[in-house]
């Protein structure tokens, strides 16, 4: 059995070009079934922060002379951040799919935002992120704007992702 470490290692810059693990590897590398197995209280947080239209230098803790982001570097000090992390779509409705379903946009019908309204099939949001958390035993909460494809209202479209919590967004 493969158990999840009690503290995380320092900040990480994962680089395609050095001899860290690529997304993939280090996703699929994560022990949830382990993890799932441990005490709720020894489990690492989560945290995935999705932002748009942001490359990796603009962060104050990447070198950015021009911005301050101090609560970014705080979260970049005690966990991963990837310097060279690509998007499956440049569109906000495609990559946000991608990036919740592990799978090509294109492969589910998603190449545009107006593909937005078409449903995912059942099979690929059996192991949408949401769903693979909550069957490692975590507790799933998703902040901010949505713009997934599924059932309406949004709380039923993260519902189908496995996200058993919608945070207010007062921008709505």
């Amino acid at each position: 059995m493969i158990e999840a470490p009690t503290v995380l290692p320092a900040p990480t810059i994962v680089d395609p070009g050095s001899s860290h693990p690529s997304r993939r590897q280090f996703l699929t590398a994560l022990p949830l079934p382990a993890m799932a197995a441990r005490s709720r209280a020894a489990k690492p947080n989560i945290l995935v922060i999705l932002t748009d239209q942001q490359n990796s230098s603009m962060l104050s803790c990447a070198g950015n002379r021009w911005l301050k982001t101090p609560h970014m570097d705080s979260l970049a000090r005690s966990g991963v951040r990837f310097e060279r992390a690509y998007a499956t779509n440049p569109v906000c409705s495609p990559s946000r799919v991608g990036l919740m379903t592990g799978r090509m946009p294109s492969a589910v019908g998603m190449e545009c935002n107006e593909d937005g309204f078409k449903a995912v099939p059942e099979e690929v949001l059996q192991s949408a992120m949401g769903r693979t958390l909550r069957g490692a035993g975590y507790q799933t909460v998703y902040g901010g704007k949505v713009h997934l494809p599924g059932p309406k209202p949004v709380k039923d479209t993260l519902a189908a992702y496995g996200f058993e919590h919608l945070s207010s967004d007062e921008r709505q």
